[in-house]
Parts: C-alpha cells; structure tokens; sequence
C-alpha cells in the first residue's frame, strides 16, 4: 500500500486536503491516484513534524546569552544552521528552560584594560 508508512494523522490530513480541494495543481473532478496520494500525505507528514519541532524547541541565536546559557549546561557547543543570515541552533524548550537557570559571569569592562601595543618589532 503506497501510504502504509505513514502516520495515521498525516494520512487523515491528506485526505482533508483532498476532500476540501486544497491540494495545489490536479483537477479535483477525479479521484487521486495512489502516487499523487502518496505524495500529499508526505509533504503533511513533514508538515506535522515540522509543527510539533516548533512547538517544542526555540531557535537560540550564537553567541547570546541563551546560546552561552545552553554551552554551560552541555559541556560543548552545539552545532549551528543558518535562518536569514542568523546562526543558531533549535534547542528543546525544556533544556533551554534548565540553562535560563545558569548564572553566566558578568561581562568584562574592556575600557579598563590597557591599549595594546601596536608596534612592530624591528
């Protein structure tokens, strides 16, 4: 069967969607064939994970508190994806809720250190 491998509730939306005309590009005077159905309940079956993925991480951004927050907590830094030319990395609500709790140390006031020394050796 082309759609046995699939989530019970990708299935039922896939078939909402068909019932309800709202798949894009077929005549809706005939039934689907099986490809086609197999094809619409794909695409909500990574609508479905997709949404629940949301529902339960946040998008941290590299380099905030929060990314420092979560590399406290891991041990290590996690790996990174790029989102309209932000860097970070889709951390679950849960974990990111437990490193909130990390006190980071206060940052440095750089103006009290002294300049660097610019000149080449000779």
């Amino acid at each position: 069967m082309a759609i046995a491998r699939f989530d019970l509730n990708a299935v039922q939306a896939a078939c909402q969607a068909f019932i309800c005309g709202t798949v894009q590009g077929r005549n809706n005077s005939f039934a689907p064939s099986a490809p086609e159905l197999a094809d619409e309940v794909q695409r909500q079956q990574d609508r479905l994970r997709w949404e629940a993925h949301a529902a339960t991480h946040d998008f941290v951004v590299e380099g905030s508190d929060e990314w420092r927050q979560i590399v406290a907590l891991r041990g290590s830094t996690p790996p990174t994806r790029e989102i309209n030319g932000v860097k970070g990395w889709d951390i679950p609500k849960g974990e990111l809720s437990q490193a909130r709790q990390i006190e980071l140390p206060k940052p440095r006031d750089l103006s009290a250190l002294p300049a660097p020394n610019l000149r080449r050796a000779s």
